[in-house]
């Protein structure tokens, strides 16, 4: 009786310490996917905070593709446009990427951007493939975040249009957006845009 009894005793004790085990497992494992979450967060640049700034953008040439490519690809577009420059024995400026889409109101995979480089001069290219785009001066937002770069769209492009809208600035739809990525890891846009102060004026005139 006794034995009979110690074994009831153990197995009604049995489920309880089994599932304060189990919350205990589950608990750990919520909290390395939260610090998990929290790492990668960090790296991407979730919590950066972003700048911005008015500025203005001086004419520019800009060496591409004849094509758009999709916003993922825009990285494999540099590369091939610097192979051919490096072939051709062109010494390129810095590496961006042309958004023709607006990032505040496209979804990231309907994005057209051609990414390249910048150049001084406009030149005729020899390859039918690639192209020189003439980038006209104005007024951008200057944009910065330390960030991956998909994680602009989700990220910089709301704090442009937030701006934009308590600002007297409006979206230059005649310009392309740039983005670029500098050493340091930062992801700067020149949004372009113009007032729209002055055309108010004249308006009432």
């Amino acid at each position: 009786m006794v034995k009979l009894n110690f074994t009831i005793i153990y197995e009604k004790k049995l489920p309880f310490m089994l599932i304060k085990k189990l919350i205990f497992i589950f608990a750990f494992l919520l909290l390395f996917i939260f610090l998990q979450a929290i790492i990668l967060g960090i790296h991407w640049g979730v919590f950066s905070a972003v700048n911005i700034s008015i500025s203005h953008l001086n004419r520019n040439y800009f060496i591409t593709m004849k094509h758009p490519t999709n916003y993922l690809n825009f990285q494999n577009q540099i590369d091939s446009v610097k192979n051919y420059l490096s072939l051709n024995e062109i010494i390129p400026g810095s590496s961006a990427t042309l958004i023709w889409d607006d990032p505040i109101y496209s979804t990231l995979n309907k994005l057209r951007v051609s990414g390249g480089f910048f150049h001084n001069d406009s030149f005729l290219l020899g390859d039918s493939i690639f192209r020189t785009i003439i980038l006209d001066s104005g007024n951008v937002i200057l944009g910065s975040l330390t960030a991956h770069p998909q994680i602009a769209p989700y990220k910089l492009y709301p704090e442009i249009l937030e701006w934009l809208n308590n600002s007297s600035y409006r979206r230059d739809s005649s310009r392309v957006i740039i983005q670029s990525l500098n050493n340091k890891g930062e992801i700067i846009v020149y949004y372009p845009i113009h007032s729209t102060s002055h055309i108010s004026d004249n308006s009432t005139q």
